[in-house]
């Protein structure tokens, strides 16, 4: 089973898997600097591509072909990437944010692709930030699902939030600790695994700091069932543990993001935790940047409304090419 360990993007809410998924795999390895990426791709082929690049760390892309490879696929191609060492990758020893990065260039590359959208849901749109601080020429468009861009800034609106849930179960000095940390002169690391430590003891109701709603907080075990890859998911906390140490993962990205030139649309749940308020005021403030606000959605709008998420992002699209 996947560590519920893994910090802003492992919690997902699922409703029933789509038959569709029987339909697969379109899946392969693809060898990307010393090692095999495991890369599903719906659509067209000459479409628009759109590359999934998806957070945790760890969590992998299957959620996102499941729901958004039907969806997406309709009128665009979308690209679901496990990353190094995740899922259905090849296993890795080690992983930092930058290998994340260049993976993600050197597989556009492999695949003979000239541009792509990258679609970035929490830490993966960190990712795909600095992807697009990097390699500008590659980059059509950006679509950022609940992303961190402020890392620091997420962790203590997560810790906030927990802390209130931990209050609510009647555990106020768990809830007063966990405030502390989050206005304490610490380093982020030190925050995020403090919130990891308190978190965990919400048991199933942690699932409710990423889920609005009620009906699909017991998604994973739905996930994991209809996945058939078993043990797979478990390789997903390599990358966590190995990132959690890397300072990279931890960059306030919100004084680069003036930098970034590709039209970028940002897509909010009404009660995601993850994309304060601060770092929605300063991505609108560059032209060419929308904001769209899910109501009936917290972190994985893409599942929760994934209808809608699909017609927001081949919108997008359709405005960009």
């Amino acid at each position: 089973m996947l560590n519920r360990r893994t910090v802003l993007g492992t919690a997902a809410a699922f409703v029933a898997l789509p038959s569709a998924r029987a339909e697969e795999s379109k899946g392969t390895l693809v060898s990307v600097r010393g090692t095999r990426l495991f890369v599903e791709r719906y659509g067209d082929p000459a479409a628009m591509p759109i590359l999934y690049v998806h957070g945790g760390p760890g969590s992998g892309s299957y959620d996102a072909g499941v729901y958004q490879g039907p969806r997406l696929g309709a009128a665009a191609q979308l690209i679901c990437l496990d990353q190094r060492g995740v899922l259905r990758s090849d296993p890795a020893a080690s992983v930092t944010v930058n290998d994340i990065v260049e993976d993600l260039e050197a597989l556009r590359q492999t695949l003979g692709l000239r541009r792509w959208v990258l679609w970035g849901h929490s830490f993966g749109g960190l990712y795909a930030a600095d992807y697009a601080l990097r390699y500008p020429h590659a980059v059509s468009g950006l679509v950022f699902e609940n992303a961190t861009l402020d890392p620091d800034g997420s962790l203590k609106s997560m810790m906030r939030a927990c802390a209130d849930l931990i209050a609510e179960k009647g555990n106020k000095p768990d809830a007063d600790a966990l405030l502390a940390l989050a206005d304490a002169n610490v380093s982020s690391r030190e925050r995020l695994l403090g919130y990891v430590r308190y978190s965990q003891k919400l048991g199933a109701d942690r699932e409710r700091l990423y889920v609005h709603q009620a009906p699909l907080l017991d998604f994973f075990s739905k996930l994991v069932a209809a996945s058939n890859l078993g043990a797979k998911w478990g390789q997903g906390n390599s990358q966590y543990e190995a990132l959690v140490k890397d300072d990279a993962l931890y960059e306030d990205l919100r004084p680069k993001l003036a930098a970034i030139t590709a039209p970028s649309l940002m897509i909010r749940g009404r009660y995601d935790h993850v994309t304060t308020p601060d770092q929605v005021e300063v991505f609108l403030k560059r032209p060419h940047r929308t904001l769209e606000v899910f109501d009936r959605s917290s972190h994985f709008v893409h599942v929760e409304e994934a209808d809608g998420f699909a017609q927001s992002v081949l919108r997008f699209v359709r405005e960009i090419e």
